[in-house]
């Protein structure tokens, strides 16, 4: 009697993965013939349990797969801009650490409702940054919410792909830390680093003119920034202010690198002199301007530099 008591229970419970399908007796067996049914409701949880594994091992295989060409690609990168070898392995190292770190975030899928979202401190063309606290942690992030929507119809969803790799790829001090990306139906995430000193462009706006030493220090700091791009190879995109766009890129016959040195050096004669070099109220006018600069780059009299 135990022993057909044992094989009743194992009958009425049965494992699948980590889910418990637990049946009524009555609903497993026909009362005229004995003979094993499914209830409705079995099948159903069956063939939800069933797709919920196929899902979950198909994604697990794909995160792999995934995983290995980012670090293919990364090797392709670093070996193509010709960084030391001790240089490559560390970028390496921190790559792993950084994809450890992502497996180990998607255990616990981070969402909207992980943070408590805080005042607004900037607006974009399709959305808006704003500074948010974790719940578990109290920490104080910088999010970056942008509209579906407006990306798609702006035609900006390669830039934003760009910006978030290269966000997770570059490991340097100079470019702000992203910790976490997710989306929901209408909007995608970026969890950044908060850095409470505000931008640039702001600075200008407040301060107008820069002296020549806080002026170097910025440049000297926005180098190293753009020399860690540099090094995993991006550079090539055509967003961006017009003000400090170079020739090559409103030409559209291909550029490469240097257009990036160009819009630092528009960003330091703003800072010197307090405008860009080729502003003009009509965009066409600073278009014009721009691939004519060898005859309409000029520098006024006053401020002496």
């Amino acid at each position: 009697m135990a022993t057909h008591s044992k094989k009743i229970k194992s009958k009425q419970t049965v494992r699948l993965g980590a889910i418990n399908l637990k049946h009524d007796h009555a609903s497993d067996f026909d009362s005229g013939t004995g003979a094993s049914v499914s209830s409705p409701v079995t099948r159903q949880k069956a063939a939800a349990a069933k797709h919920f594994i196929e899902n979950h091992y198909k994604n697990y295989l794909q995160g792999l797969q995934d995983r290995k060409d980012r670090r293919r690609a990364f090797q392709r990168k670093v070996q193509e801009a010709q960084i030391p070898v001790e240089e490559q392995e560390e970028m390496m190292r921190s790559l792993e650490r950084r994809e450890t770190e992502y497996m180990r975030l998607q255990i616990h899928k981070i969402g909207i409702d992980d943070f408590e979202q805080l005042t607004v401190i900037g607006k974009g063309a399709f959305g808006e940054l704003r500074l948010c606290r974790a719940k578990s942690t109290g920490e104080i992030f910088a999010m970056k919410k942008l509209k579906k929507l407006e990306m798609l119809s702006r035609g900006q969803v390669e830039h934003v792909r760009s910006e978030r790799n290269l966000l997770a790829e570059v490991y340097s001090r100079c470019i702000v830390k992203l910790h976490y990306s997710f989306q929901d139906s209408d909007s995608l995430y970026l969890i950044m680093e908060y850095l409470p000193g505000g931008d640039i462009m702001t600075l200008l706006m407040r301060e107008d003119i820069l002296s020549e030493d806080v002026a170097r220090f910025y440049i000297a700091e926005s180098i190293l920034a753009i020399h860690s791009i540099h090094q995993y190879n991006y550079a090539y995109s055509t967003v961006g202010t017009l003000d400090y766009m170079a020739p090559e890129v409103l030409l559209k016959k291909g550029y490469g690198m240097e257009c990036d040195w160009w819009s630092l050096g528009a960003i330091m004669y703003e800072m010197l002199i307090g405008y860009p070099p080729f502003c003009s109220d009509d965009p066409r006018m600073a278009c014009r301007k721009i691939v004519n600069w060898k005859t309409c780059l000029k520098f006024p009299e006053e401020p002496k530099i």
